[in-house]
């Protein structure tokens, strides 16, 4: 049964957005311990690299998002008639960790909108490689079995240090769209070069033909790679909004 508390915005909270990336990328890789770890998330996939990674289909090419929706808002902009749109998880874990646990009761309404990027769920950094695996690991299993509900799905991409790189572009489908956020994670210079590096190691990796960009866009990460993919811009929700009045 649908569990729409799992949908519904919460009061924020101190330190509620991806604002504390910098303290460990937000510790939410914690999510495996609570949740009884579902490996049938992973039943029918192929895994893949040495942490066991579960492989995207190779799906038709889904349209470009004609704008993104917070999985927390989204009960909310079908009441009110908005179903276009993907769902993104560029927001506090959690708001969303709990879709671990209730994929099923999730899926009838992520299917109501034109697809999802796949959960962001927070890698820590200095790299703990067995919690951000699993982190990489359920973001890619929801993303999996979306896809065999047939719901469109744009992979999301996170990353940590270097050492997380061996595994956390796994999983990708070569020459794909993928979706990458920077929202609160790129105020400062050095947590800039943290994401240029990741960015252009993934870029050289996976070869996206598409990179959806969540939140700023600081010409100094962008400005040197637009000849390598093709960047989509969309600013984060509450920018979005403001604007509007």
């Amino acid at each position: 049964m649908f569990q729409p508390s799992l949908f519904e915005a919460k009061p924020a909270t101190k330190g509620s957005s991806k604002q504390n990336a910098s303290k460990g990328m937000r510790k939410r890789s914690r999510i495996a311990a609570g949740s009884g770890m579902h490996s049938e998330l992973a039943d029918n996939a192929r895994l893949v690299g040495p942490m066991g990674i579960p492989q995207m289909m190779e799906c038709p090419a889904p349209d470009i998002p004609s704008r993104l929706v917070p999985f927390d808002r989204a009960a909310a902009e079908l009441r009110n008639g908005r179903s276009h749109g993907y769902v993104h998880f560029f927001i506090k874990d959690s708001l969303f960790n709990g879709i671990v646990d209730n994929l099923a009761s999730a899926i009838p309404i992520l299917s109501s909108f034109d697809g999802i990027l796949t959960p962001d769920f927070s890698l820590e950094r200095p790299s703990v490689n067995c919690l951000n695996a699993c982190s990489v690991f359920y973001s890619r299993a929801v993303g999996f079995q979306c896809q065999r509900h047939n719901v469109p799905v744009i992979p999301t991409v996170r990353w940590s240090d270097e050492a997380s790189f061996s595994y956390c572009f796994d999983g990708l489908v070569h020459g794909g769209i993928v979706a990458v956020g920077t929202y609160g994670v790129c105020k400062s210079h050095k947590q800039q070069d943290f994401f240029l590096t990741g960015l252009t190691k993934m870029i050289e990796t996976v070869s996206p033909s598409t990179v959806l960009v969540y939140g700023a866009r600081p010409g100094r990460i962008f400005e040197g790679l637009q000849d390598r993919t093709k960047f989509v811009y969309y600013p984060d929700w509450t920018t979005e909004h403001r604007a509007k009045g």
